[in-house]
């Protein structure tokens, strides 16, 4: 599923005053690339600030914004940013980081045992 999409669909809901009190996997709808949100039956009212574009944003926007207080008004709705960040993991923390730490710890592996495949002494 695409997660800019479905929360982007949530956000457009959100500046209608409705903030869903559950939302699930089972509340999305897709169609030819068409995501939308049904059964939103359980909601309380609210008024959204959020101003920052699913859709829009590049990776390093949004890792700015999430960095730099000046633009923490852009992401001035705390249901909708713990479901983005926590629940939908929208922003990557640490995933490319955690693969080049991978990659590096396996080309330190690979030269640490170099010695072994060739019977060579370790200097």
């Amino acid at each position: 599923m695409n997660r800019a999409k479905i929360l982007d669909a949530l956000w457009k809901v959100h500046l209608r005053g409705i903030c869903p009190t559950e939302f699930a996997e089972r509340n999305v709808l897709v169609h030819e690339g068409e995501y939308r949100l049904i059964d939103l039956h359980d909601y309380v009212e609210h008024h959204c600030e959020w101003s920052f574009d699913f859709l829009r944003g590049t990776e390093a926007e949004q890792a700015a914004l999430l960095q730099e207080n000046d633009n923490a008004s852009a992401l001035d709705c705390d249901e909708l940013f713990e479901l983005a960040n926590e629940v939908m993991e929208f922003w990557d923390h640490g995933g490319l980081l955690s693969m080049l730490i991978c990659v590096l710890l396996l080309i330190l592996l690979s030269r640490d045992c170099a010695h072994l495949r060739h019977g060579m002494p370790r200097y």
